[in-house]
């Protein structure tokens, strides 16, 4: 999904960027906006993208289950391969899967590891990180209008 703002394009922002669910018109209780981590999942050509949280954010989920209409705001580049410095915000319908397969952990746990450093591996800080990395959510969400 291209749209362009004058001369910059939002072509390469959704390869990682730092999302943050955007406030929308949910109940003043539900505009905080906690952070989630893109780690480049999406699929350009399906018009998909998404992001991976902990389940210690449980009430942003039980939210966004009971209402899966979503903005996510894309404005940090600490932690990506994007060049362009565009306020990006994408509005769509949620998909959250709440049991993902340990292929799909896997593959998250892999771009975690491509855009915030390795993981460190032995049995104690497996043991330590086994939440951190095996205990996520993933939440897909069809992009239905996206502002530059």
């Amino acid at each position: 999904m291209t749209r362009s703002a004058g001369t910059t394009t939002s072509t390469t922002w959704c390869e990682v960027t730092s999302p943050r669910p955007s406030p929308t018109s949910r109940p003043p209780a539900a505009r905080w906006s906690p952070p989630v981590s893109p780690v480049g999942l999406g699929q350009r050509d399906l018009g998909t993208l998404g992001f991976t949280t902990s389940l210690a954010f449980g009430r942003k989920l039980e939210r966004i289950i009971r209402d899966p209409r979503i903005a996510v705001a894309h404005h940090a580049r600490e932690h990506g391969s994007a060049t362009s410095q565009v306020f990006v915000l994408a509005q769509g319908t949620a998909s959250v899967d709440l049991t993902p397969s340990t292929e799909r952990i896997t593959e998250v746990v892999r771009r975690m590891e491509h855009y915030l450093g390795e993981t460190k591996r032995c049995p104690l800080w497996d043991r330590l990180l086994r939440e951190y990395h095996w205990e996520r959510v993933v939440v897909d969400f069809a992009v239905q209008r996206l502002g530059v």
